[in-house]
């Protein structure tokens, strides 16, 4: 089973099957799906500006988050960016996100999570 996938605007993906966070595609992430435990199964990350990886999972934030990042980040920082695309577009990667059968089961949804 994978521990996250990255959805880009172009209909393809990339997971940490495919190697390593640093290996993906840096950009028009749309969705980053990842294991989240027990409490919701998979957590989805979507609409921000910029994405990293820190301490084993993906993170989604603006400019502010990423600068923050950035200053604690020790050895190679992992950023990948975000692209605005249109409705239907982004539509299709968080579907493909939420429904992935290679990730756990989509069972809650956590507070600050987008819905769609």
């Amino acid at each position: 089973m994978l521990t996250w996938r990255i959805h880009y605007g172009d209909g393809t993906s990339f997971s940490d099957a495919d190697g390593a966070p640093s290996a993906a595609p840096p950009l028009n992430v749309q969705v980053i799906a990842q294991a989240a435990g027990c409490d919701v199964g998979r957590h989805l990350i979507s609409r921000h500006d910029y994405y990293w990886f820190e301490q084993g999972e993906w993170f989604g934030g603006d400019l502010f988050g990423l600068c923050d990042y950035l200053m604690r980040a020790q050895g190679t920082a992992i950023v990948k960016f975000g692209r605005y695309v249109t409705r239907d577009v982004y539509q299709r990667c968080f579907e493909s996100a939420a429904n992935n059968p290679d990730l756990p089961k989509k069972i809650a949804w956590y507070p600050h999570e987008r819905r769609s």
